[in-house]
């Protein structure tokens, strides 16, 4: 016989959870506590309290905790034949387990609650829909974790309409805020990902839960982040960590420290990036979580290299080197590796800087490494092999340097990471002025800001259009280095490369977009620009070479040269090819573009 009501929680219980959501914890235990205490409590009440304990270990980070009580509460409700109870509790501890990255039993975890459901759908047809949005959520988690990406969707799609429909809205709000690890890190759709955000932190608010706010504007800060808007970035990292300390989740209080260690880092505020770092690895100890903190002290070796105090930098990877042996990973060993490469290239002596080069390119060719290490490795070559161009003035050091930013560009394709593709299509810019190629130079940066434009990269797009305005005042300089003997040291000091090697190495946490290699799904079938890099929608020219362009950038190109990059046929047969337009890029397109709601469709 199916059950049609539901009984009513104690009013202690409904006000216990109002305080949970809220935050006040402290108050929330006092409260259950004293209502078990006075022993009008039942069993199911007991069970009740344990949910929303699981709850606050959540909230608080204690995923360990949680996982060991969420398991208990599972199975004293399935003796009890509580099934509702036990969904929940089972749905804790996969949430728990997900937290962890302990992904090993999550399938398995994820059938037994399906199995649930369909006893649940006999018994409680009214509160099937909920139970069944609920799963959806850490099935989306789960495929992100498993390189299933369109499954992603499906399930953030279905989780999304299900919580509509049901009114459950607190369970929306967290749904929409997590969407930003598919949005924007994932398929870099900033506004997709902003409108989420903006509604589940709009939800949080109205309800005063203070997890949710505090989540919600840490994917706000993440997403200003990956598009190279880094005050905005602080500002709302700084409000989440507030928050987070608030709630005491140490887990994430020492998450957004990194973050903002990696922020301020970037422009240059070397003290408190330190101060941040310092005091992220601080939680990471008293948590007893070393793999993280061993990730911790690759930030911090960086960030005492950029301060230039070696010594401690020396001590720091001295320690790393304990946690290695400890903890034996492979990975952690990687990084060891990586770092020790980092510390011997900020040596003047050359031996030292070949066996960074020999280590750096050991660690590119093992296959297991991670996506976010290899492209440290990549940058960090090519930085070395630059210092080796200028002493040399060896061209074939250039091609080796070619091949690795060749490289780079097969991981931003592999990740999906359209601020990587920006990022060395301009160091390639860069590239081709040392062999004086103005032509692939000016390419290359059209080719940088139009990825930049349309992915919503605005900073970035702006500091291209400026290179691309002093480019095109020094044309006249570089076309009369063609009749002088120059050396490459000399046109690279006018060409900026170690301010901009500088920079990408600084900005290397964003260019990554911490997505690893084994999180993401290229799709083959995908139509993609030739310049752009951004999937195909609607019209496209095809040139004869099969090459494909977006209408946009085809438009913008017949207007610069009208020539296809790959074969250098005309684009529009009626018109004849031209020479490239040294005015076609300036600043003040872009910021009419981004600052003054000027129509795209206006702009070439």
């Amino acid at each position: 016989m199916s059950k049609s009501k539901l009984e009513r929680k104690p009013e202690e219980l409904i006000q216990a959870e109002k305080l949970v959501i809220e935050g006040k914890f402290e108050e929330a235990y006092k409260l259950m506590d004293k209502f078990l205490e006075r022993g009008e409590s039942n069993l199911k009440d007991t069970l009740f309290c344990n949910l929303l304990k699981i709850d606050i270990m959540l909230q608080q980070g204690l995923y360990e905790g949680a996982i060991k009580l969420a398991n208990q509460t599972y199975k004293e409700s399935l003796r009890l034949k509580e099934n509702l109870l036990a969904f929940d509790a089972l749905n804790l501890e996969i949430m728990s387990l997900i937290s962890l990255n302990n992904l090993d039993d999550v399938l398995e975890r994820i059938k037994e609650g399906e199995k649930l459901l369909k006893i649940i759908h006999q018994e409680y047809p009214m509160e099937y829909k909920k139970k069944s949005a609920s799963i959806e959520l850490p099935k989306a988690w789960f495929y992100i974790y498993k390189n299933e990406a369109p499954e992603v969707k499906e399930h953030l799609d279905l989780c999304i309409t299900l919580f509509e429909e049901t009114g459950d809205n607190l369970k929306l709000a967290d749904t929409l805020i997590s969407t930003v690890m598919y949005y924007a890190l994932i398929k870099g759709e900033f506004d997709q990902a902003i409108k989420n955000i903006e509604k589940g932190l709009e939800i949080s608010t109205n309800y005063n839960w203070k997890y949710g706010k505090a989540m919600g504007l840490l994917a706000r800060g993440t997403v200003f982040s990956l598009q190279g808007d880094l005050e905005q970035s602080t500002i709302y990292h700084e409000q989440s960590l507030a928050l987070f300390k608030e709630l005491n989740n140490k887990d994430y209080i020492a998450h957004v420290l990194n973050n903002l260690s990696w922020n301020y880092m970037i422009v240059g505020d070397m003290e408190r990036s330190l101060e941040c770092i310092e005091s992220s690895m601080k939680y990471r100890k008293e948590q007893g979580k070393l793999k993280v903190l061993a990730s911790n002290y690759d930030n911090l070796i960086e960030i005492l290299i950029e301060k230039g105090d070696l010594e401690k930098a020396q001590k720091a990877i001295e320690q790393l080197e304990l946690l290695k042996n400890q903890l034996n990973d492979k990975q952690i060993n990687l990084q060891y590796l990586c770092d020790k490469a980092l510390i011997l290239k900020t040596s003047p002596r050359s031996r030292d800087r070949i066996e960074a080069e020999d280590i750096l390119k050991i660690i590119i060719e093992d296959e297991t490494i991670h996506y976010e290490m290899k492209i440290q490795s990549l940058l960090n070559l090519c930085e070395l092999l630059l210092v080796e161009l200028r002493i040399s003035n060896d061209l074939s050091v250039l091609d080796e340097i070619k091949s690795f930013t060749a490289q780079l560009l097969e991981l931003a394709e592999k990740g999906h990471s359209f601020i990587l593709f920006t990022e060395i299509y301009f160091l390639k810019a860069k590239l081709a002025l040392l062999t004086l190629d103005l032509r692939n130079a000016r390419r290359f940066l059209t080719q940088a800001q139009r990825i930049a434009e349309r992915f919503g990269y605005i900073q970035l797009a702006i500091k291209i259009s400026q290179e691309h305005e002093k480019l095109r005042k020094q044309l006249k300089i570089w076309h009369n280095l063609r009749e002088k003997e120059i050396s490459l040291s000399e046109r690279m000091k006018l060409a900026g490369m170690d301010e901009h090697m500088k920079y990408l190495l600084q900005k290397r946490a964003s260019l990554t977009t911490q997505v690893k290699e084994d999180q993401i799904t290229v799709h083959k079938e995908r139509k993609i620009c030739t310049v752009c890099k951004g999937d195909i929608l609607g019209y496209m020219y095809a040139c004869k070479c099969d090459a494909l362009y977006c209408e946009k950038c085809a438009r913008a190109l017949t207007e610069i040269e009208n020539a296809c990059w790959v074969c250098n046929t005309p684009i529009d047969i009626t018109k004849p090819i031209k020479p490239y337009k040294e005015e076609e890029v300036g600043k003040k397109d872009i910021i009419k573009k981004f600052y003054k709601n000027q129509k795209e469709d206006d702009i070439p």
